[in-house]
């Protein structure tokens, strides 16, 4: 009978995203050298300011732990199970350092699959969360465990709470980092379009006054020389209480003007802005614009954690304001009020407005009963102030606990806002990338960009590259990529992927030619270094191929596919105890990894650990069901087990799902056979024979079959 098999080496596209999440431009940002002043440097000039503004989140937004910043319980309720991916998670402490530990339990109640970081930041300001970064290189990687300060408990962390998810591999990019931290001082062409987002060793940590005041190097050079006359060294810097208000606004905006955080997309950078390229003072609809639901679909009232800005303009008050209602009428951004005095210096303003309302009530607090807090419908941990103003405001318990959703949406999409300075083809472009990008519409976005294609820009042609292999067409996806890449050569993840879309239209000579060329333009791409070693395990060439299967790894220990890969070459070279050390490795760094659990059972069948191998075979299914190798697998060690009907009956989900699989066809048969169904078994010995002509084994179990029938046995 046939052997276990093992599936080919998989390589995923990598993602190049317009989202605020992702890397978008063509051009450098400017470093902070040549325009920013050091984080620290306005404090010797603003001592009160700066000092009051330590209290502020945002000024907390991002920074390294440390004994005396804890706020978490490493020692006592440190461990949380989390049910819907059966894993364990552990935070701890060690030497000094913290630690995120994720393990599994075998039948046995043995820790397996275990897997752990160091945290290198902490990302929020603990007033509602704290969630958790650790270094990989140069890149940042989220940790999939969050601490929830209202609930003082370990839960996951946001879009984490669902059978499958990121664990130790959801990569940070610059479009992450953007509102969680000051501008960093990225290296030359860092920030451009298509290249691997990479960080500095050392990271601003917070929100620094530049962000909402713009570059300072030029002011505190000024205001440091002792010649410059004081509007001289006034005029070097933005004062945000001076602009327009609705420039003024867009200075918060930036960061709290979030549509929705669900795949929708909610923003895309415009054609050729990086993501630290916002300067106060400019508009923000020429830095991002926003995509929204469209209304009456069952969004119109959606709260999220990041909808501060969002809610705000729904508000009556603030469109009756007529720009007189921002952010800053409220909040002092140099300092956070609490209690009582926040309370009345809220009422005040409402006051402001509102001078006869609850004239009786002179102590009533407005904004618990017009701006309740509520429960976020993203981060389902948090609860938040709602910033829509309502004179009759939501009734029922608004903190009523809620169970994550990860419904993407289907339809279509809107602009936030009516953006003048668009034309018909920008504005068809824009949506165009909307609709593809998160899959609301892929096909009308792809007519859209098409449509548009001749004088696209770069961001446009790749998004309908990508949008186009996503619907099976790997050969306009090479001839857009490729297109993309005669405008601006010097974009690795999309020669990546282009390189992909060439593997999968058959041209896999040019394909290696691109992999080697993304390889030495990013040494440190693992995605890279996996297929190009996949590609040379094909043409034989198999010592070069270890290497870089091992760099894969070097450069990202979570890359489970290189650990997959690599074992699957030392098992083929007979160096089977290497293989499975490999196939360990791929499962700890993902337990979800269903290609290592089919790969991992082949070997322990081969070492009669059949048990092991069901239970390996069983788990990938589990996360696959359309598995077919996995699942035809644990049909052929059934049946080794002499359950036939439950084999047969796998046999024929198998062929359900691959219907060309020789080999199912052919064990289907046997197991046929042996139960004396000997006209269904001639059956799929004809099958196989059809599909495999030289098959010798299936010839002559079919003339068996054939004389056993006709002797009515």
């Amino acid at each position: 009978m046939p052997s276990l098999i093992a599936a080919g080496s998989r390589a995923a596209l990598v993602a190049i995203s317009l989202v605020a999440i992702g890397c978008r431009s063509n051009a450098g940002s400017p470093g902070r050298k040549a325009e920013y002043a050091p984080p620290g440097a306005c404090e010797s000039c603003h001592q009160q300011v700066a000092k009051t503004y330590r209290s502020v989140t945002m000024a907390r937004s991002l920074y390294r732990p440390s004994e005396a910043n804890v706020i978490e319980d490493y020692a006592g309720e440190n461990h949380l199970f989390h049910p819907a991916s059966n894993r364990h998670y552990r935070m701890f402490r060690r030497d000094g350092k913290f630690f995120q530990r994720r393990y599994q339990l075998d039948p046995q109640g043995r820790e397996v699959n275990a897997f752990e970081q160091e945290v290198a930041y902490i990302i929020g300001s603990g007033e509602h969360a704290r969630s958790y970064l650790y270094r990989s290189a140069s890149a940042l990687i989220e940790l999939p465990v969050t601490w929830y300060s209202r609930e003082r408990r370990w839960g996951m962390s946001p879009g984490y709470d669902k059978p499958r998810h990121w664990d130790f591999t959801r990569e940070i990019d610059a479009g992450c980092l953007f509102c969680h931290n000051a501008y960093p001082d990225q290296a030359a062409g860092a920030a451009h379009y298509g290249s691997p987002t990479r960080f500095p060793e050392q990271l601003p940590e917070g929100i620094d006054c530049q962000r909402c005041h713009g570059p300072g190097g030029r002011h505190a050079a000024l205001a440091a020389g002792g010649k410059a006359k004081p509007g001289e060294i006034r005029s070097a810097i933005v004062n945000p209480q001076r602009l327009p208000p609705e420039r003024l606004m867009d200075v918060c905006l930036q960061c709290h003007l979030e549509t929705t955080s669900a795949r929708l997309p909610g923003k895309l950078r415009r054609f050729g802005r990086t993501p630290y390229s916002f300067r106060p003072g400019e508009s923000l609809s020429g830095y991002e614009l926003e995509f929204d639901h469209p209304p009456a679909v069952g969004f119109d009232g959606k709260f999220e954690i990041n909808s501060a800005g969002y809610r705000l303009r729904q508000s009556a008050c603030f469109r009756a304001s007529q720009g007189r209602l921002t952010c800053v009428t409220c909040h002092n951004p140099h300092q956070t009020l609490r209690g009582e005095s926040a309370v009345a210096a809220y009422r005040a303003q409402c006051r402001g407005c509102h001078p006869q309302a609850h004239s009786g009530t002179v102590e009533s607090d407005c904004a618990s009963c017009h701006m309740p807090k509520r429960r976020a419908e993203d981060a389902v941990h948090v609860v938040m102030t709602d910033h829509r103003i309502q004179r009759w405001p939501p009734t029922g318990n608004l903190l009523t606990a809620r169970r994550e959703k990860d419904t993407p949406w289907r339809g279509d999409i809107v602009f936030l806002e009516h953006v003048r300075d668009l034309s018909s083809q920008e504005h068809d472009l824009y949506l165009g990338m909307a609709l593809v990008m998160d899959q609301a519409d892929r096909r009308r976005g792809i007519a859209l960009l098409e449509r548009n294609a001749t004088a696209a820009p770069v961001e446009a042609l790749v998004e309908l590259a990508t949008a186009c292999l996503g619907e099976g067409d790997a050969n306009k996806a090479v001839r857009y990529y490729r297109q993309a890449l005669d405008k601006t050569a010097a974009m690795p993840k999309v020669r990546y992927n282009y390189a992909r879309a060439l593997e999968l239209a058959g041209d896999t000579a040019q394909a290696s030619v691109e992999l080697q060329q993304v390889i030495a333009e990013a040494p440190d791409f693992p995605e890279a270094h996996n297929s190009f070693a996949a590609l040379l395990l094909k043409q034989g060439q198999t010592e070069s191929a270890r290497q870089h299967f091992e760099k894969a790894i070097q450069v990202r220990p979570t890359q489970a596919e290189a650990y997959n890969n690599l074992g699957l070459l030392l098992a083929s070279k007979g160096r089977l105890a290497e293989a499975r050390q490999q196939l360990e490795q791929a499962l700890s760094a993902d337990p979800s990894f269903a290609e290592a659990h089919n790969t991992l059972a082949g070997l322990l069948s081969r070492d009669s650990e059949i048990n092991g191998a069901l239970r390996h075979l069983a788990e990938a299914i589990a996360l696959d069901p359309t598995y077919a190798e996995a699942r035809y697998n644990f049909a052929r060690l059934l049946h080794a087990q002499g359950k036939v009907a439950q084999a047969v009956a796998e046999y024929r989900r198998v062929l359900e799902l691959r219907p060309t699989l020789a080999e199912a066809h052919l064990s289907l048969g046997v197991a046929l056979a042996e139960s004396r169904q000997y006209a269904a078994a001639v059956a799929e010995f004809r099958e196989t024979l059809r599909l495999h002509p030289n098959d010798g084994e299936a010839r002559k179990n079919l003339e068996l079959a054939l004389e056993l029938q006709a002797q009515g046995r």
